[in-house]
């Protein structure tokens, strides 16, 4: 179920589900985007047990740090996308696609940024919302 929240007047679309068959398939992103990428509740609950560590907090702390991020990019009229999506794709104002595929990052979640034009930059682990609105801040140079 895809979820459309406005902040200010920039809408952030959560495409987030409730289950791994529920995902979709893909996401493609075109133009400026912020895409936060990261798995769905089964997989994350199945990677919580199977490494014996508590990834739950470690992914609860992400999702903190990119929804305070994503109210940051929202706030410089970026779009803002949540992905759950095996593999998003990044359309390029060359025509070219890039195609990324989340169950790659041995990290689990991350961060994609895209201005259309440049190669995607991904910053993939867990990392706090100060590190996240920094690669933001570089990669849209914004002072």
């Amino acid at each position: 179920m895809n979820a459309i929240v406005l902040l200010g007047l920039l809408p952030i679309v959560f495409v987030q589900t409730g289950s791994a068959q529920e995902a979709k398939p893909q996401e493609t992103i075109a133009g400026s985007a912020v895409i936060f990428f990261g798995p769905t509740k089964e997989e994350g609950d199945s990677l919580v047990q199977l490494s014996g560590l508590d990834l739950a907090d470690v992914f609860d702390d992400f999702d903190l740090a990119a929804g305070k991020s994503a109210v940051y990019a929202g706030r410089r009229e970026i779009p803002v996308h949540f992905t759950t999506s095996p593999a998003v794709f990044v359309k390029l104002s060359t025509g070219k696609i890039r195609r990324f595929d989340r169950r790659m990052v041995p990290e689990h979640v991350g961060m994609i940024l895209t201005d259309g034009f440049q190669e995607p930059r991904i910053l993939a682990g867990i990392t706090d919302e100060r590190r996240l609105t920094v690669e933001i801040n570089e990669f849209f140079n914004i002072k």
